[in-house]
């Protein structure tokens, strides 16, 4: 990352460069930075540290103002921290969408019907039972014997499949 510094009423000494330089330089582990450019002013009582961090795509300003320089510059790293952080979710974010419609793509005309099984464990009697009732001939259930979630589906020779997980 390379960094463009500016002043206003304060003189930059190689400490304050070498402060901003190692606490912004940890962002580029969360994003790729391009090139950050940092302005540090004082107004009377205020210390102000404004940063512009430029990205391959975008570009991120912060500002931040306290009582105390070092102070302001740590405010100044939280804000674009959290900023990046936002734009990073939603990038991947973005591509997880992207990757299930391209396989719902992929079934197109396929219908999808969802249910949800019943939260209250039963045996596997009872799950026989059930699916003698049931017309579709499949039933997920949890299993009360071993505690798991387990697919019983009735084949066309009358008999019965049990699937333990």
């Amino acid at each position: 990352m390379e960094f463009v510094f500016a002043s206003k009423n304060i003189e930059l000494t190689d400490a304050i460069k070498t402060y901003v330089t190692k606490k912004l330089s940890r962002l580029e582990k969360i994003y790729d930075i391009l090139q950050a450019e940092v302005m540090i002013s004082v107004e009377k009582y205020r210390h102000i540290a404004d940063a512009k961090l430029i990205t391959k795509k975008d570009v991120i300003k912060a500002s931040e103002t306290s009582h105390d320089l070092y102070a302001s510059i740590d405010l100044l790293y939280e804000n674009l921290e959290r900023q990046l952080k936002k734009i990073k979710g939603k990038k991947t974010e973005k591509r997880k969408e992207s990757t299930v419609s391209q396989a719902e793509s992929e079934f197109e005309g396929v219908e999808i019907v969802r249910k949800k099984i019943d939260e209250k464990p039963i045996t596997l009697d009872e799950a026989i039972n059930l699916i003698q009732k049931n017309t579709e001939g499949v039933l997920a259930f949890y299993n009360s014997e071993t505690e798991n979630v387990n697919v019983l589906y009735k084949n066309s020779d009358g008999s019965y499949t049990l699937i333990e997980t």
